[in-house]
C-alpha cells in the first residue's frame, strides 16, 4: 500500500512536470513574447498614415486595437521574463523609457538609476550567447 502512495505521488509529480514543460514549450518566455508584441504593435501605431481627418475617438480605438490592448495584458497578468532573451528585452524597454529617463542628463537620481538598470542590464548581456538579442 506504501507503494501505491508513492507511485501516485510520483505519477502526479510527473504529470505536473509534464504540464509545466508543455507550457514552456508553447511560450517559453511570457514577458518576452508579450513585450515583442507589445512593441510591434506601438510601431505599427505610431506609423499609422491618413491621420489628417482621425478623430480622437479614431485613434483610441487604433490603440486600443493595438498596443494598449497588450499593455492591458501585461499589467493583467504579470508574466515574468523566464530566459534571460526576456530579462534584457523587458530591461532594454525600460532603458528608452522617455517618460522615466528624458531628463537624466538633468537630474541626478534619474541618471544614477538609468546607470544601474543599465549596469544590470549589460551584466545578463555579458553572461548570455550573442544570439539571444
Amino acid at each position: 500500500m506504501n507503494e501505491d502512495i508513492h507511485e501516485n505521488r510520483h505519477s502526479s509529480a510527473c504529470i505536473k512536470c509534464a504540464e509545466i514543460d508543455h507550457r514552456r514549450t508553447e511560450n517559453p518566455d511570457p514577458l518576452l513574447a508579450f513585450l515583442q508584441r507589445y512593441e510591434a504593435e506601438l510601431a505599427a501605431f505610431d506609423s499609422t498614415t491618413g491621420t489628417e481627418q482621425m478623430t480622437d475617438q479614431d485613434w483610441d480605438r487604433i490603440a486600443q486595437e493595438t498596443w494598449s490592448h497588450t499593455q492591458d495584458a501585461i499589467l493583467e497578468r504579470l508574466p515574468r521574463a523566464t530566459t534571460p532573451a526576456g530579462a534584457l528585452m523587458a530591461l532594454d524597454h525600460v532603458l528608452r523609457s522617455e517618460d522615466l529617463f528624458a531628463e537624466r542628463d538633468e537630474c541626478a537620481s534619474q541618471q544614477m538609476l538609468w546607470l544601474l538598470i543599465k549596469a544590470a542590464r549589460d551584466y545578463i548581456a555579458s553572461t548570455e550567447p550573442h544570439d539571444i538579442h
